[in-house]
């Protein structure tokens, strides 16, 4: 019986020392998951904050793009200007060729007028 007591309390034993190792084991992995889990938090705030740089990177390009293609738009409409008044000019130099040539004719006209009255 003595024995038998002594293997029963050897048991105990054993099983206490078990029971112990899994506490502290239970008690390590709850650390670690108390990490894991502030890990994931701190991972999931740092993908909104890129989700929402990126949203706000997008929105900044779309209007980069539409300022851009506002200004090709206003080059254009101002290249066109900038033809208009070139061939304007042309013609407005042609015409004062026309009349600088009338004028000259009209004064050699006059000129022998003046002589023939002379």
């Amino acid at each position: 019986m003595t024995r038998e007591k002594k293997a029963a309390e050897y048991e105990k034993n054993l099983v206490k020392n078990g029971v112990m190792a899994l506490e502290r084991e239970i008690e390590h992995l709850r650390r670690d998951t108390e990490g894991s889990k502030k890990k994931i938090i701190d991972l999931i705030r740092f993908r909104d904050m890129m989700s929402k740089s990126i949203k706000k990177a997008d929105d900044e390009n779309q209007l980069n793009k539409d300022e851009i293609s506002k200004k090709n738009n206003e080059i254009g409409q101002l290249k066109e200007q900038g033809r208009m008044k070139q061939e304007n000019i042309a013609e407005l130099l042609r015409q004062i060729y026309k009349l600088e040539k009338d004028r000259d004719r009209f004064s050699h006209e006059a000129s022998k007028a003046n002589a023939n009255l002379m």
